[in-house]
């Protein structure tokens, strides 16, 4: 490893600007391997423990991170506008606001020659403090943790989880110890038994 100069980085795919880049990363027959890698953006502050980048057998590549965090993370424009177009689709009608991190995250990115759009797969915990989203019906006050399960072909886009909620007002209302399964895409959300259908 070398010390000195801050390291930066802005992937083409992925252009969102990482900046203070620290970790060990080697390089071995067509394969990257990092480990315990920190980096900045703005106030939010990203870590994985380790992953892989490697290319694959029909010329493409495929890239692993596991346990994933972010903390302070800002559902900024220039986050949203980094991500693949599926999931802008879901975000943008969600429109989530409020502090909001990621911890034990597990994600997996594909790039086929055949294929024009990204493929992404991730397993993440968030959690919320005084988070909002702008849903058929808005929900505000969010407190508590979420799990999301999700995939994108590059073109479409799915979510869904389990809500681990303490508090969050709808309509004026607050609802406390919110649990229950959830589903979503580009235009539908479904929480509690039509979600657990989806699922299946």
């Amino acid at each position: 490893p070398t010390r000195g100069r801050p390291v930066s980085l802005e992937m083409r795919l992925f252009p969102y600007r990482l900046d203070e880049l620290e970790g060990t990363a080697t390089y071995r027959r067509g394969r990257v391997d990092w480990q315990n890698v920190v980096a900045h953006h703005e106030r939010s502050v990203y870590s994985v423990g380790s992953g892989s980048w490697q290319v694959t057998a029909d010329g493409g590549w495929q890239c692993n991170l596991s346990n994933v965090s972010a903390d302070r993370l800002a559902m900024s424009r220039d986050l949203i506008a980094a991500i693949p177009p599926a999931l802008q689709t879901v975000l943008d009608k969600l429109q989530p606001t409020g502090a909001i991190g990621l911890y034990n995250g597990s994600f997996t990115f594909a790039k086929s020659p055949q294929v024009q759009g990204l493929a992404a797969a991730w397993d993440v915990t968030v959690e919320c403090q005084q988070a909002a989203l702008q849903c058929a019906v808005p929900l505000r006050g969010i407190n508590g943790g979420v799990r999301i399960v999700g995939r994108s072909d590059g073109r479409n886009a799915y979510v869904s989880g389990e809500f681990g909620l303490d508090t969050l007002l709808c309509k004026d209302v607050q609802l406390t110890n919110v649990r229950g399964p959830f589903w979503a895409d580009a235009t539908h959300f479904l929480a509690g038994e039509p979600a657990c259908k989806q699922q299946n």
